[in-house]
């Protein structure tokens, strides 16, 4: 099997040669698997920021990343309101393509 290209943002460290769709042309593709951690509406904000402090610690720990690694996926441990325009990004795109494509759960 040979790898065509990554879907993610920036080429990945183990596969250095292989290039990203949109340094192939592809624009507006990018695509990758991401763990997200959420909390109930409302939960207030002192407790988002210790979770954040917490698991960000946790994440740079070396032995953390390098399981991530071996599973080909880097760390990237991302503010709440960052995390919140992803999934407000994503959700729209991913309902765009399901009903464009007519996908039905049977």
């Amino acid at each position: 099997m040979r790898p065509l290209a990554v879907t993610a943002l920036k080429r990945w460290p183990a596969l250095p040669n292989v290039p990203t769709l949109e340094e192939l042309g592809i624009h507006d593709a990018v695509s990758d698997t991401f763990y997200g951690l959420y909390a109930p509406a409302g939960t207030p904000q002192p407790i988002i920021g210790r979770i954040v402090k917490e698991l960000t610690a946790i994440l740079r720990r070396e032995e953390i990343q390098d399981k991530f690694a071996k599973a080909g996926m880097p760390v990237v441990a991302e503010s709440p309101a960052v995390f919140r325009a992803r999934i407000a990004h994503e959700v729209p795109m991913y309902k765009e393509i399901v009903d464009k494509a007519d996908l039905k759960i049977k």
